[in-house]
């Protein structure tokens, strides 16, 4: 398990709420992900997955986070280099960044749905 992960983890348990969308571009991403998913829903994380076709225009960046408390906002603008992001505390951009999660949000589904769903029908 990555130091990244057990962070996550540990805010998690104090109190920390922690949201992440998976952004996928195929099911086949899905299938690979899906462990990774559902152990960070088990350690209190909202987990959720879209796929990138269904979002349109909606995705601004590569890859977007936002602190609980929206007063700071990191963005990384290539997929391919997730070392090359800005952080930032400007209120505009970060309100434009949670709406655009929210958006994303909308049509997004849960890992919990999912796995209640195969629960249900074995």
């Amino acid at each position: 398990m990555s130091e990244h992960a057990k962070l996550n983890y540990r805010q998690a348990k104090r109190g920390i709420h922690t949201e992440r969308i998976f952004i996928l571009n195929n099911k086949d991403d899905l299938s690979e992900i899906k462990e990774i998913m559902e152990e960070q829903e088990e350690n209190n994380i909202n987990v959720s997955y879209a796929f990138r076709s269904d979002l349109d225009k909606l995705l601004p960046y590569a890859s977007f986070a936002i602190s609980e408390e929206q007063t700071a906002g990191i963005i990384s603008h290539r997929e391919d280099s997730l070392g090359k992001v800005t952080i930032t505390s400007n209120n505009e951009i970060i309100t434009d960044l949670a709406t655009k999660f929210d958006d994303i949000k909308r049509q997004a589904q849960t890992v919990k749905l999912a796995s209640k769903i195969h629960q249900t029908n074995t």
